[in-house]
């Protein structure tokens, strides 16, 4: 059974890792936000992919009872699938920041101390890429989102196949 949970947990962070591809793929066309594809033709593939990915975290956070941040991680991804940016602005916003500074948070502070270096680098990559578009504009909230998913995914796939804590 352990066996079968690690490869759904495998297979739901890779769908979120791929999400941005995948929605690039459907439309043909990179938007200035993964959130802007909730305004596309695929607009039920991107509130499908998130809510995946956020079940994804729900599930993680379930099966694990001592992994109760993964729920709340979960549910703000459902969040920001449910809450349109044009449209929802401030509830949307928050639930996005509540993913990943959240993610941030649960990197560093739910840690060993032998990993702490390294989840201090991955929880970096996030606020990083997150500071280079907003306050340097260097490239799109797009590639912004997607540079930080990539560290959450490393983080959710080795605390799936017990690599790490």
């Amino acid at each position: 059974m352990e066996k079968r949970l690690t490869k759904l947990h495998i297979i739901l962070a890779i769908t979120l890792l791929f999400m941005p591809l995948v929605l690039i793929i459907a439309t043909g066309e990179v938007r200035s936000s993964i959130s802007n594809y909730a305004y596309s033709s695929m607009n039920h593939l991107f509130a499908a992919l998130l809510t995946i990915a956020g079940t994804m975290f729900i599930f993680n956070g379930t099966a694990y009872n001592s992994r109760w941040y993964n729920i709340a991680l979960g549910l703000s991804l459902i969040g920001v699938a449910l809450t349109p940016h044009y449209d929802f602005p401030i509830i949307h916003y928050i639930f996005s920041s509540l993913f990943f500074l959240g993610s941030v948070a649960v990197m560093v502070g739910y840690t060993s101390k032998e990993q702490l270096k390294l989840k201090i680098q991955l929880a970096s990559i996030i606020i990083l890429a997150l500071v280079f578009h907003f306050a340097f504009n260097f490239y799109s909230l797009f590639w912004a989102e997607w540079i930080g998913i990539l560290p959450i995914c490393i983080h959710y796939l080795g605390e799936s196949t017990g690599k790490l804590d």
